[in-house]
């Protein structure tokens, strides 16, 4: 059960897997709710009763035409298995092995936004030595808003959704004694999973992918920042100043043998370091322009108008679905992690009030 290990656990399949060749990767033609709606076309689809709400797209970098076009190659990737011999096949059926990719392709895309904005954090680590929180104090504390928010929903859904449910179906299989049993088991783990994991809620579901959306274009426009004021290539000449004045520390001691030779590396250090000095001073301005810049003051406003207004949305119907409806407390324990502290809703309460 290699896709089901890979799919739940997040991690990959052991060395000892007995189907491990038999996994393949695979792309998706179509985006996750209607590879849900197909999966559920039985029953009417995810939500059958709310027909008025149109799928999300999962376009995040835009295209038009059907809905299901433009994907990227992230948000399609999936993980495939063939070739499943009676009577696993019983158990491991395609249904299930769709639902088991349902889960893969959720947390994968997750895990890729989390990513996305750990490389902005990153990107802004290298801006430590400009004099430039005050005017990047904005930035910085969407860019961990954002982070937080993907780091605890993708904690959330590996480790107090998938990982106890999985356990617990590995339990209940090993007590059983028949095939109708196993079935039974398996079926309530893979609903169970795909209810807590926000896949069978298309509301929220649809909030969710567009914040992860706005998540991946803030770091694209981030990266593109990044390029565009070279500050890659100023850091890189500093970074190899600063191997180099590691070098010379290192050999100073014996230097000193030689009062010349250490008069003479000393004098060269100091030159260095007025270089290094003035070079981050001529980035710092640089960077200060370009940061007070209408186009990017304007751009960081929106994105964190959009993402105020989506985290919204998001905890509102957390609070709706998940303190109204006895049959989802998991939506409750989700709303606690993301707001732990209740600073998510008293922000959102003095926006809405500042609003009116």
């Amino acid at each position: 059960m290699a896709i089901s290990q890979v799919s739940s656990s997040g991690g990959g399949a052991g060395a000892d897997e007995p189907f491990l060749d038999e996994l393949k990767c695979d792309f998706a033609h179509c985006s996750v709710v209607n590879h849900l709606d197909h999966i559920h076309a039985d029953s009417g689809g995810i939500d059958a009763a709310n027909q008025n709400t149109k799928t999300p797209k999962r376009t995040v970098y835009g295209g038009g035409g059907s809905e299901d076009q433009g994907l990227t190659a992230v948000e399609a990737f999936m993980l495939d298995i063939h070739n499943i011999q009676w009577p696993l096949s019983l158990i491991i059926s395609r249904k299930a092995i769709a639902s088991y990719q349902l889960i893969f392709r959720h947390l994968f895309l997750s895990k890729h936004v989390e990513r996305r904005l750990f490389e902005t954090w990153l990107d802004h680590q290298t801006t430590k030595e400009l004099n430039l929180r005050s005017i990047l104090g904005s930035t910085y504390l969407l860019r961990q808003r954002m982070l937080h928010f993907m780091q605890n929903f993708v904690y959330y859904v590996m480790f107090e959704v998938i990982e106890p449910h999985w356990h617990q179906m590995k339990n209940d299989i090993q007590k059983t004694q028949t095939i109708d049993d196993v079935l039974r088991i398996h079926s309530r783990f893979l609903t169970e999973t795909h209810k807590e994991c926000l896949l069978m809620n298309r509301e929220l579901l649809k909030t969710l992918t567009k914040i992860m959306q706005t998540c991946l274009l803030f770091s694209d426009q981030m990266r593109r920042f990044a390029k565009s004021t070279k500050i890659d290539e100023e850091n890189m000449k500093i970074a190899v100043e600063e191997r180099k004045k590691r070098i010379m520390n290192a050999s100073k001691e014996e230097d000193n043998k030689n009062n010349s030779k250490s008069k003479s590396k000393n004098d060269n250090i100091q030159k260095d370091n007025i270089s290094r000095r003035a070079r981050i001073k001529h980035l710092t301005e640089r960077m200060q322009k370009a940061i007070k810049s209408e186009n990017y003051q304007r751009m960081i406003s929106r994105f964190s108008q959009v993402f105020d207004s989506q985290l919204g949305d998001f905890m509102s119907q957390l609070t709706h679905h998940g303190y109204y409806n006895d049959s989802s407390p998991h939506l409750s324990n989700l709303c606690t992690r993301l707001d732990f502290n209740g600073f998510v809703t008293r922000a959102l309460m003095m926006g809405g009030n500042s609003g009116k």
